[in-house]
């Protein structure tokens, strides 16, 4: 069971857009401005924190917080961390716009933000993975950028595609989730994001 649970720490669903913008910001293509090191590096500084760091000590110290006066289980927890971490993924967004950075990034912070919303409504009823929601939207928001914007992303989105099929696999070995949910997710994430690029 070690390689499944070394797969989803390296998929986990925090990490995604941080990967989405190593991949994007190091194009070298003409359809994206390119940015100084320095600034990538503020960027990736800036989605760490925004998207990973803040919403994580968020979650764990206002989560203890309410469980000293509430009382509530794993699918009300599941509900509240989803609410908390897409009110962080709008503000990335927001931030996006006004820093005027292509509407690549935008695109896919948006795209994600949707998705939070729909799992959380989702996850009142249906266990959906998320993990396999997050890895979908990056296959989406990858396939999007080289549809829309006319850029050769052959290599990456085959490695994410890959690492789907085993983040899939390791989901279902750890328990976590029956097929339907794991496939259901994937297609889930993908679709959306991808309808993100096309009708926005």
């Amino acid at each position: 069971m070690k390689f499944p649970r070394i797969i989803s720490s390296f998929l986990n669903p925090f990490f995604i857009t941080f990967y989405f913008f190593i991949i994007t910001l190091n194009l070298n293509t003409k359809a994206i401005n390119p940015l100084p090191e320095k600034a990538k590096w503020i960027i990736y500084g800036l989605i760490i924190i925004i998207t990973y760091v803040i919403p994580g000590l968020f979650i764990k110290f206002y989560g203890n917080f309410i469980q000293r006066f509430f009382k509530y289980g794993q699918k009300e927890k599941r509900i509240i961390y989803f609410f908390i971490v897409t009110v962080f993924y709008y503000l990335t967004y927001y931030l996006l716009i006004q820093l005027r950075l292509s509407p690549i990034y935008s695109l896919f912070l948006f795209g994600c933000t949707s998705l939070l919303v729909l799992c959380l409504i989702v996850s009142f009823f249906w266990n959906i993975s998320i993990y396999m929601v997050a890895i979908g939207a990056l296959s989406g928001g990858l396939l999007g950028v080289s549809m829309v914007f006319n850029i050769n992303l052959l290599f990456p989105i085959f490695m994410v595609i890959f690492f789907s099929g085993l983040l899939g696999y390791s989901r279902l070995s750890l328990g976590k989730h029956r097929p339907l949910e794991v496939y259901g997710g994937y297609l889930t994430g993908l679709a959306i994001m991808l309808a993100h690029y096309f009708l926005f």
